[in-house]
C-alpha cells in the first residue's frame, strides 16, 4: 500500500516544475479526484494493459480474484440469483455446483456466459439451455447480481466466480484545510492511501492525473493516454 500523501507530493512537485500557479488553485480535494479519475481509467483499461504491457499487467493482476463463493439472493422461476461481490468490477468466468430432485448428487456445472440478447432463444437452444445430465447451463448479469438459468432442470446449489476488483479511490484528509468534502457531498475523516504497492503503477496514476490536470487548465494541452498507459517510459514527468 502507497501512502496517499506520497500520491499528492509527486504530483504537487510535477507541477510546480510545470507551472507554479497551479498548485495555488488546485485543493487538495481536487488532486484526489484527479487521482481518482486516473485510477478509473486504469480500471476501464484493465484487460488492454495486462495484454500490451507485461510488466505493468503482472503487477496489475493482484486484482484478480479466483473463484470466490458468492451469496445466493433468491430463486425465481427460471434461474437462481447470486449477489456480486462488493468489490466487483467486471467478470472472468462463473462457474456453480448444482444437482436435481431426482439425482440428489452435487456435481460441478460449467456456467456459459450468455452472449445472446434473448434468454429465451438460449433458454431453447440445445447448445446453451440447463441440463444436468451435461452439467452445462448459463448466466446473465443484471443489477448487480448474477443470475444463473436452472429453467427448472436443475438446482443450483452453489456459485463461484472469478473477476477483476476494483481499484479503491485515495482521499487525503491530511492534506486538506478544514473538514474534507467529496465532490459527491460525503465528509471523509481518515486518509484512503492507494492500494497497490507498485512504483510504476503509482506512477502511472500520477502521470493520468497530471495529463488530466493540465488537460483541464491548458487550452492547447495535447496528450495521448496509451502512450502512459502502454509503453514502460513514463511520459509527463
Amino acid at each position: 500500500m502507497i501512502k496517499v500523501e506520497k500520491l499528492h507530493y509527486e504530483v504537487n512537485r510535477r507541477l510546480t516544475r510545470v507551472n507554479g500557479e497551479y498548485n495555488k488553485n488546485i485543493k487538495s480535494v481536487d488532486i484526489d479526484a484527479y487521482l481518482n479519475h486516473a485510477i478509473d481509467i486504469i480500471n476501464e483499461n484493465y484487460t488492454a494493459i495486462v495484454e500490451r504491457n507485461i510488466t505493468i499487467g503482472n503487477h496489475l493482476r493482484i486484482l484478480e480474484k479466483k473463484d470466490v463463493a458468492i451469496s445466493i439472493n433468491r430463486d425465481e422461476e427460471k434461474f437462481t440469483v447470486f449477489n456480486l461481490p462488493q468489490d466487483h468490477y467486471s467478470t472472468l468466468d462463473v462457474s456453480a455446483k448444482g444437482t436435481t430432485t431426482d439425482c440428489g448428487e452435487e456435481d460441478d456445472i460449467f456456467v456459459h456466459n450468455n452472449f445472446s440478447d434473448s434468454i429465451k432463444e438460449s433458454l431453447r437452444s440445445p447448445n446453451w439451455n440447463p441440463n444436468f445430465n451435461w452439467r452445462e447451463t448459463f448466466y446473465d448479469e443484471f443489477d448487480n447480481s448474477v443470475a444463473i438459468y436452472h429453467d427448472g432442470k436443475l438446482i443450483v446449489t452453489k456459485a463461484y466466480m472469478s473477476y477483476i476488483s476494483t481499484l479503491p479511490h485515495v482521499a487525503c484528509v491530511t492534506c486538506a484545510k478544514g473538514n474534507y468534502i467529496t465532490p459527491e457531498g460525503y465528509t471523509i475523516t481518515s486518509n484512503k492511501d492507494f492500494l497497490i504497492d507498485n512504483t510504476a503503477i503509482w506512477r502511472k496514476v500520477c502521470d493520468l492525473a497530471l495529463m488530466l490536470i493540465r488537460r483541464d487548465f491548458e487550452e492547447n494541452f495535447n496528450a495521448d493516454v496509451s502512450l502512459i498507459l502502454f509503453t514502460e517510459k513514463a511520459y509527463l514527468q
